[in-house]
């Protein structure tokens, strides 16, 4: 997996004034406007993407500035085998509180020198980040690094149509913030890394135990990356998993309207005969679209097929 999908914006160097200011302004209509710009589609998702979820401020003395805040929203994907065991983690969490905060202080260590993290203590399921428009995304990064109620960003979820058993993909989100310099992560790869993700997978484990092998519980965990990264391998860790559950057969992939591209898959051993994943392609890039339907192409027995709607 790539170190990043994308370069961080930066006051000096913006990819796009137009893109940021939409952005700054909360005009969603103007962002998709800028699509009409001449801009070749990936340059524009790419930049979208960039501006999204990332961020930067200048603190001024005068008219000299002092210092650059750059900040950079970043996810951390988790597969629970299915919605009960999501709702039985959330609850435990709500009420032991210590354990989120470790969880944040361990990935505050693994986290280079001199980045500050703030971090949800809820996590949000994939259904939820896929409906957020571009401007409810950057509203929400700068609600985290200001450390404002999260209360500004949309409700809705997309529609995706899965088994009622079916794992389920969730993210922790939250912002990491650097002075005079980007914040970076650890390879996924390194023993840091590796170590990371094993406390959080214990860490979930307990809080779901049901008496039976925790071997068997069905959780996965991915390792922390910036938001389109995580987006990417989070889906990924997900289709693993629901293949794992169901057999695949064919598949599809269907523009439904603006960036949204919605993934079929046929379902062999189930009582639903089809799933259906949206993807977004201002979050995903549309390279990381592409990796996602080769990932998709290597599970499905049958190959690709034009989906009958």
């Amino acid at each position: 997996m790539e170190s990043t999908m994308y370069e961080p914006v930066s006051m000096g160097r913006m990819p796009s004034l137009e893109i940021e200011t939409a952005l700054a302004e909360g005009n969603s209509k103007k962002v998709w406007q800028l699509a009409q710009s001449g801009l070749q589609p990936k340059t524009f998702y790419d930049t979208v993407r960039t501006h999204v979820f990332n961020l930067s401020t200048q603190s001024k003395k005068g008219n000299a500035v002092v210092a650059d805040q750059n900040s950079s929203m970043f996810m951390w994907p988790i597969v629970f085998k299915d919605k009960e065991q999501v709702a039985q983690y959330q609850a435990v969490a709500n009420d032991h509180k210590e354990g989120f905060t470790d969880t944040v202080m361990s990935l505050s260590r693994w986290m280079s020198a001199g980045v500050d993290i703030a971090m949800l203590s809820n996590t949000l399921n994939y259904q939820f980040l896929a409906a957020q428009d571009p401007v409810e995304i950057r509203k929400f990064l700068t609600s985290l690094v200001w450390r404002q109620a999260i209360d500004a960003i949309g409700t809705g979820t997309v529609g995706t149509q899965l088994p009622a058993d079916a794992p389920q993909l969730v993210y922790f989100v939250g912002s990491m913030t650097r002075r005079n310099a980007w914040p970076s992560l650890p390879a996924p790869e390194s023993n840091s890394s590796v170590e990371l993700t094993r406390r959080l997978h214990s860490t979930l484990c307990v809080a779901t135990y049901d008496g039976q092998d925790s071997s068997t519980n069905g959780i996965i965990v991915g390792a922390p990356a910036p938001a389109d990264i995580a987006m990417a391998s989070g889906l990924k860790l997900w289709l693993n998993a629901l293949h794992e559950r169901y057999e695949f057969g064919q598949w599809d992939a269907v523009p439904v309207g603006g960036d949204q591209v919605d993934l079929h898959i046929e379902l062999k051993n189930c009582e639903r005969s089809d799933a259906c994943i949206p993807l977004r392609t201002y979050q995903l890039g549309i390279d990381g679209i592409e990796k996602i339907m080769v990932d998709v192409a290597s599970l499905c027995d049958d190959g690709f097929a034009r989906w009958k709607h």
